[in-house]
């Protein structure tokens, strides 16, 4: 889930069940958040960037910053 805050700030909060990381081998691994710009294309399939944000293994939420105002993000 991704609540909006303003144009450069987003918080998103996620779970991830023990049974999921024990079955994936996620236990000790850290996470990454993709986040894909679609401002131009539209198009998840097709985005014009992405930029990535390491998590640690225990997080359940973040805040989002946002490079630029005024762009769509997936």
């Amino acid at each position: 889930m991704v609540l909006y805050f303003s144009v450069l700030v987003s918080f998103a909060y996620w779970e991830v069940s023990d049974n999921t990381r024990n079955n994936n081998g996620l236990n000790d691994k850290n996470l990454i958040l993709r986040m894909y710009d679609i401002t131009v294309s539209g198009n998840a399939n097709s985005p014009d960037s992405y930029f990535d944000i390491q998590l640690n293994h225990e997080a359940g939420n973040w805040y989002i910053k946002f490079p630029a105002p005024n762009h769509s993000f997936i």
